[in-house]
């Protein structure tokens, strides 16, 4: 069976695309950061065993390494990994304005380490996929 990791699941395009995996027919882990939207549960109850909800902060090193070990234990193979968890900050400012670097470093956290650390832990899984 085709397999598949999607990260940032909860709605919008990483919703979207853990639909269109499923419906190919992929067993699919779906990285959720935001349990209280119900939108992927309810996926969940359609897809029955197709579909694993997985809790991710891809900000949280102990958060991505448990996600791993719980898909290692289902799979021995990833066939497609998608990081699509992001955020996005207000940068409707301009260069003579206060820069707010806290938002910076949970930017460039989230969307640049989150990835790396994402797919340095799955990259075994994914040597061995298709």
């Amino acid at each position: 069976m085709k397999t598949a990791y999607v990260t940032g699941s909860d709605r919008g395009l990483g919703l979207a695309l853990v639909k269109v995996l499923l419906s190919k027919g992929y067993k699919v882990f779906a990285g959720s950061y935001m349990p209280e939207w119900p939108e992927l549960n309810e996926v969940k109850e359609t897809a029955g065993d197709s579909l694993t909800i997985i809790s991710l902060d891809v900000t949280d090193e102990d958060s991505v390494r448990e996600a791993a070990n719980q898909i290692s234990q289902e799979t021995e193979h990833l066939d497609i990994l998608i990081n699509n968890a992001a955020i996005l900050k207000d940068s409707s400012g301009d260069i003579f304005e206060e820069l707010n670097f806290d938002d910076m470093m949970k930017l460039y956290n989230t969307n640049t380490l989150g990835p790396l650390r994402v797919t340095n832990s799955v990259v075994n899984l994914l040597i061995k996929g298709e």
